[in-house]
């Protein structure tokens, strides 16, 4: 358990990321593809080619997408279990996802709610009902495919010849998998890492995943630094000795959650590219310079 150990979970985690949403673009491409096969009939007759066309894309691309975010779980538990160099239980993890031990998808759990969402669904069918009157197919086309598999980045001065600014607009899929499944990657590491501490009794974790561009004042505030749980059980409220904050008197800052928020599993909201990464007695005083170990347990100085 060192810096090098965590920076090589954190980095294939993102790389797990990073492969689904190019399999979430592949499933996006097929969409329209097979929107593309009956394009005829789907002017002619919409509701029943849209309903036998949409079924066949669940069954054939948006089912094993999902499959394959399960098998990504499994994944980040088995990173896990080399980063602590022992067993680690998924129960925690597959419980929050609605997942069994062996991988089945339970019926009302979250991951069965993802596979039954209908906002893709509507949000296409909603735009081919709308365009269905339009006599030119070459421009409803170019646009159903604009909004099945987004557009590229465009860049542009805004009005400022100093300041670019890039826009993008992701697919239909991927708007729903970044608003629902994104996160779950980074979430599920959390989990794991609190699950075993806790039943380990490791009081110690670090703030790890780095600067970038985007980085809100609460995680910048936070990275590479050491926390004792009871800490990190303070995030997001007034008595957190940490700085980050929008207004500290009322624990806001930055992509907090409007309710429900969660200091172990959340760290810096919606996006966070964060970890916490357990860490052994020994290794928090080398690093935290203001831990001791007094009575067996950590305490801050």
């Amino acid at each position: 358990m060192n810096v090098e150990e965590i920076n090589k979970r954190i980095k294939a985690i993102e790389d797990l990321q990073k492969n689904f949403n190019v399999r979430v673009k592949v499933a996006e491409s097929n969409l329209y593809t097979r929107l593309l096969s009956d394009f005829e009939s789907l002017r002619k007759k919409l509701f029943p080619t849209f309903k036998k066309l949409w079924n066949s894309f669940i069954e054939a691309d948006y089912i094993p997408l999902i499959e394959s975010f399960v098998v990504d779980m499994d994944k980040i538990v088995d990173l896990n279990q080399v980063y602590f160099g022992s067993d680690v239980p998924k129960t925690a993890l597959f419980d929050r996802l609605g997942i069994s031990a062996e991988g089945i998808i339970a019926k009302d759990g979250y991951v069965s709610t993802i596979i039954q969402d209908q906002t893709a669904k509507r949000e296409v069918q909603l735009f081919l009902n709308r365009t269905k009157a339009l006599k030119t197919d070459q421009k409803v086309k170019e646009d159903l495919s604009k909004l099945i598999k987004g557009e590229k980045p465009i860049t542009s001065n805004s009005g400022n010849a100093d300041k670019q600014v890039v826009t993008s607009k992701p697919g239909v899929i991927q708007k729903f998998t970044d608003q629902n499944v994104n996160d779950s990657y980074n979430e599920a590491d959390r989990i794991i890492q609190q699950d075993y501490a806790d039943k380990n009794g490791m009081t110690a974790m670090m703030y790890t995943g780095g600067v970038i561009g985007g980085s809100r004042p609460f995680c910048i505030e936070r990275n590479r630094k050491v926390f004792l749980m009871s800490e990190i059980a303070l995030f997001g409220t007034s008595e957190d000795k940490f700085g980050g904050y929008t207004n500290k008197a009322e624990g806001l800052f930055a992509g907090k959650p409007k309710t429900g928020y969660d200091p172990f599993t959340q760290l810096g909201g919606h996006n966070c590219r964060h970890h916490l990464s357990a860490l052994a007695d020994e290794y928090a005083i080398r690093v935290d310079k203001k831990l001791i170990i007094e009575n067996d347990k950590l305490k801050r100085i």
